[in-house]
């Protein structure tokens, strides 16, 4: 979950923009060896939020990491919660220059079931946020925000018996408590996973993914229901 195509290593981000300032520094707190990245949001110009992990020393366990582009200089911010070991982020969206909520989940190497879980940003330090409704949402992709206190985060549940089945999971953040709203498995599918979502509204919202590993799929979500 946390080394798919879509992270980007520092030493490629380097390769492919050098002089952007992702450098890791030697001062204490700063990024430790293997960081990835697996997600970015800029809500200004001159803001913008980057998550993904860094692995330890041994290389044998991930924590959630988070940088800040300030739009000059790249600043590397104390570790987000960790709720459980080897977990790092995987998407975030910021409303504001002040305020991000982040989506993250643990290594299914440590545990088969996995978890998902969120953590939220107001400007100047990070909490841990409530834990997710759905307790099968066990792998985490895509995220999306309208404002702080309407946020939909979608990804797969996996259901092992003998072999793991994904279903597609969504779950809405209110600005209290997330809530599972779970959207539909396409019909004569038997597995199906969400990977992005994009909310223009609170009563707009598109996710995509695949199912039976082949297909494309896509799903509207109106505020009440999945189509």
């Amino acid at each position: 979950m946390l080394r798919g195509a879509a992270v980007t290593t520092l030493a490629s981000a380097l390769a492919l923009g050098a002089g952007v300032g992702l450098v890791p520094a030697t001062a204490a707190g700063s990024v430790p060896l293997e960081p990835f990245l697996t997600g970015v949001s800029c809500p200004t110009t001159s803001m913008c939020m980057a998550v993904g992990g860094k692995e330890n020393l041994n290389g044998t366990a991930s924590t959630p990491l988070a940088g800040i582009w300030n739009g000059r200089t790249w600043r590397w911010m104390a570790t987000p919660p960790e709720p459980r070991q080897d977990s790092g982020l995987v998407a975030v969206a910021c409303p504001s220059a002040t305020r991000c909520i982040a989506l993250g989940g643990q290594d299914p190497a440590v545990d088969p079931e996995g978890f998902a879980f969120g953590d939220e940003w107001n400007g100047r330090k990070w909490r841990a946020m409530p834990s997710m409704a759905g307790v099968a949402f066990a792998d985490p992709h895509g995220l999306s925000c309208v404002t702080a206190a309407y946020c939909v985060a979608v990804g797969a549940s996996n259901i092992t018996d003998n072999v793991t089945t994904a279903h597609p999971v969504a779950e809405l953040w209110n600005g209290s408590s997330w809530t599972a709203i779970s959207p539909a498995l396409p019909a004569g599918a038997s597995e199906s996973t969400l990977f992005g979502v994009s909310c223009a509204s609170v009563s707009h919202c598109m996710a995509v993914g695949s199912y039976d590993r082949t297909i494309a799929v896509a799903e509207s979500w109106n505020g009440s229901t999945w189509t």
